[in-house]
């Protein structure tokens, strides 16, 4: 006799990896259960008033942290495919842009628009050598022309300062661009533990998104909260359910049949597969709960979790005049922040996120709000005058660190050692944030489907 189960898989944590995973799923006749422990949908991609995430009484709608969508990844194809890009309308963005040593450095359209080109080449030469800037074409060559099945076979244990070096980016201020390109998208500005493989991997989306789309993100109108809110509507148009509050779900055991058993709240349903969605330390709190063997995370529970630090900030003008939705800036004590446009738009108020890399930084938290307030001042910035509203909050990174010292082949997920329970970890992704995440999900949700 067939055995009977409540739910095929069970999805533990309803941010973008296990929405992207229950939408694929629910869309393939499974029947889904989507189990989140907070009172929202979205994880570190929801979009709520300062006032709903409890940081002030702004009304301003606010992501926790930047997010983007990239025009090389595979999120908006795999959105499409889910039947979920009806109801997100994007906005393409300009290309992001630097500003150091007192200068903006402008990335061209395209490399065909000429004089944008040769102005590029021209502000890079004033602040690294010319050889250098023929290195940086080498390394976008070396990320286009090379294969991920190869990256990984070739790059995985090598670090960003390793290749760098060799293909001939050595000054500490062409060393400063690299770091600030990884420390936003491998949340580890550390060029001496960052992985290649992973800088690699996301060069190579961001330049298929240039040669496709002109540049290389989009933004979601209404804050990228809407993608989520679109994922949970396609899970429900196919029969899935979502329960929010139940921070304390655990596997309780094995049924016949070799089901699995859960406690959820006062509800004790059954399933054939659970998955786990989130980084190693949510992970093994899970498996502990669970009474469950956690020896396996051994490897990635020694990476230290990244820290940033978000200063959010509801502005009555212009926190710059630059024309760039991100632009990273390198301050004259060498710390670098990255400033974002919450919603790009003409109108006051606007509303940034100014976000710094904490790992391995000897200032402390109060002393770096300091320090990026007096250095925002030389764009006529002032922040105590000019915000309508400011928060800084520190930001764990909950798995989503980067480090050689974890190679990517050592990497969990999404098979576990515990028959039919899955982890979908930030940690196995290659690509930048959401997307990565919705790559993994994907894959991770056809794999159970073959099976």
């Amino acid at each position: 006799m067939k055995t009977k189960y409540d739910y095929d898989a069970v999805v533990i944590g309803a941010g973008i990896t296990g929405l992207v995973a229950a939408a694929t799923l629910a869309k393939h006749g499974k029947r889904v259960l989507v189990i989140e422990g907070a009172g929202y949908i979205g994880g570190r991609a929801a979009t709520r008033t300062a006032k709903e995430w409890g940081w002030g009484d702004s009304k301003e709608r606010m992501t926790y942290g930047p997010h983007i969508l990239p025009t090389g990844g595979r999120l908006s194809s795999i959105l499409a495919h889910l039947g979920a890009m009806k109801n997100v309308r994007l906005r393409r963005l300009g290309l992001p842009q630097f500003y150091m040593r007192g200068r903006v450095i402008a990335f061209p359209s395209s490399l065909l628009n000429v004089p944008e080109t040769i102005r590029f080449y021209g502000q890079l030469k004033r602040g690294i050598s010319g050889r250098e800037v023929l290195a940086f074409a080498r390394l976008g060559a070396l990320a286009v022309m090379t294969s991920e099945k190869s990256m990984i076979e070739r790059y995985e244990g090598v670090s960003c300062e390793k290749l760098v070096e060799d293909i001939g980016i050595r000054s500490a201020a062409a060393k400063s661009i690299v770091a600030g390109i990884i420390g936003g998208y491998c949340f580890n500005d550390d060029i001496r533990t960052c992985p290649a493989l992973d800088l690699l991997i996301n060069l190579k989306m961001f330049i298929r998104g240039m040669a496709t789309t002109g540049t290389i993100m989009y933004y979601v109108e209404g804050g990228f909260g809407r993608v989520c809110e679109s994922l949970a509507r396609t899970i429900e148009g196919h029969g899935g359910e979502i329960m929010l509050d139940e921070p304390r779900t655990r596997i309780k055991g094995p049924k016949d049949g070799d089901g699995i058993a859960l406690d959820i709240g006062k509800r004790h349903p059954t399933a054939k597969n659970v998955i786990y969605t989130g980084g190693p330390r949510g992970f093994k709190q899970f498996l502990k709960r669970s009474g469950l063997d956690y020896s396996f995370l051994k490897d990635h529970l020694s990476i230290p979790p990244a820290k940033i630090l978000d200063l959010m900030v509801v502005a009555k003008k212009r926190m710059h005049h630059v024309n760039a939705p991100w632009l990273s800036v390198f301050t004259e004590k060498g710390i670098g922040y990255v400033i974002v446009d919450e919603e790009p738009k003409r109108v006051p108020p606007y509303a940034y996120h100014v976000c710094v890399i904490l790992n391995n930084k000897p200032t402390g938290k109060r002393a770096l709000i300091r320090l990026i307030s007096d250095d925002m001042k030389r764009f006529g910035f002032d922040l105590g005058k000019d915000a309508e509203w400011h928060k800084a909050i520190e930001m764990g990174g909950y798995g989503l660190e980067k480090s050689i010292a974890l190679p990517y082949r050592k990497r969990i997920g999404p098979e576990t050692p515990h028959r039919g329970l899955y982890w979908i970890g930030d940690s196995k992704i290659l690509e930048v944030g959401t997307d990565g995440c919705a790559r993994a999900a994907s894959e991770a949700a056809h794999r159970i489907l073959r099976k």
